[in-house]
């Protein structure tokens, strides 16, 4: 009825507090606001989910495995080891990483002038993490900048590929309006 379908609202439930909370922490996604969910979890229903969440995590160790966000949390469990190793880091796609992430790529360089160097386009996200700089120990208050100016497609080449998209859509399968 909510065009909301169950198994991709949990998975990205279980990538959310994966990209957000240490294994110490995950009992605060119960309380926590949880932006970009026009459909929030109930406090009940959040603590099955953590439930779930715990049960997922055991069957990928049981039958070795380990996803992308699971080895953020392997990672993260030894952050108080990581020693600041390089002068300056460079991220592309920013969006993409998560708060826990972005925290182990803080504890990798000193902080100092010009350390962090992070790109990125948060209307492009993609995948369902939380993105806290604070929380990740990066403060960038007066150091960033905005781009407003679109340099990837201009108005011609949107133009463009409309036009040739228009002039073949009959031969690709489907109708344009």
């Amino acid at each position: 009825q909510n065009n909301i379908y169950p198994s991709d609202y949990i998975r990205e439930e279980f990538d959310f507090i994966r990209s957000a909370l240490s294994l110490e922490k995950r009992s605060d996604y119960t309380e926590m606001s949880r932006e970009g969910r026009f459909f929030p979890l109930q406090e009940n229903f959040r603590e099955w989910i953590l439930e779930g969440l715990s049960s997922w995590e055991k069957k990928m160790a049981a039958i070795g495995v380990i996803d992308y966000v699971g080895l953020t949390s392997k990672v993260h469990q030894f952050i108080d080891q990581i020693e600041p190793t390089y002068r300056s880091i460079l991220v592309d796609e920013m969006q993409d990483f998560g708060t826990l992430e972005l925290e182990i790529i803080r504890k990798l360089i000193k902080e100092n002038e010009n350390d962090l160097f992070l790109t990125g386009d948060i209307a492009q996200r993609v995948l369902t993490k939380q993105h806290d700089h604070k929380a990740a120990g990066i403060n960038i208050k007066g150091r960033s900048f905005e781009i407003r100016q679109n340099y990837r497609n201009t108005k011609e080449i949107l133009d463009a590929a409309h036009n040739i998209l228009k002039e073949n859509s009959n031969s690709l399968g489907f109708e344009t309006t």
